[in-house]
């Protein structure tokens, strides 16, 4: 960064999907978690040295990695929680189905979900083991975004569009669409 030179370059195997996938690298205490065709890969950042990478079922993913607590989660056919050291899958829920929102973390003092805007709906799960604990009006292809106890979704049905949930003491109910 001090002077724009290039550090490192690497290549990394995978099949082109073209331009449908456009997933985001995510950059987590010194490893860059990427995913390019078939596969995630983690590297060092400072080398770009392949520590590991995990073939997945599906290609053409644009979803992007999202790490928490040693777990990088991603939607990719459905939604997967690799283990960040070793690329071993931790768990999978197959009713989250999609590939190309995006995971993020709803983080509270009182709570703590993963969200994604999945096909269909928009499904909270557990970060820990991967069970639904919520699932409400949304789907489509874009990220959720939230901001205290106030998740945004936008669902791609047109009866749907901008959602506002608010999550009051466990129960997440609509705010305004």
């Amino acid at each position: 960064l001090d002077n724009g030179q290039e550090r490192w370059k690497t290549i990394l195997p995978g099949i082109p999907s073209g331009r449908i996938s456009s997933s985001t690298p995510c950059l987590s205490d010194g490893h860059i978690f990427a995913v390019g065709g078939n596969r995630i890969f983690c590297l060092d950042s400072k080398d770009g040295q392949l520590l590991w990478e995990t073939q997945l079922e599906s290609q053409g993913i644009a979803s992007s990695p999202l790490v928490h607590n040693g777990l990088v989660y991603l939607l990719a056919g459905n939604l997967k929680a690799f283990d960040s050291q070793n690329g071993k899958l931790v768990w999978e829920n197959k009713s989250v189905a999609g590939k190309i929102a995006s995971p993020m973390l709803w983080k509270t003092n009182h709570f703590e979900y993963v969200v994604c805007n999945a096909s269909k709906s928009v499904v909270c799960v557990d970060p820990k083991t991967g069970s639904t604990t919520w699932q409400g009006p949304g789907g489509g292809s874009s990220t959720p975004t939230a901001a205290g106890d106030i998740l945004l979704v936008h669902g791609k049905p047109e009866e749907v569009g901008l959602i506002a949930f608010r999550n009051r003491k466990g129960k997440i109910l609509e705010e305004w669409r």
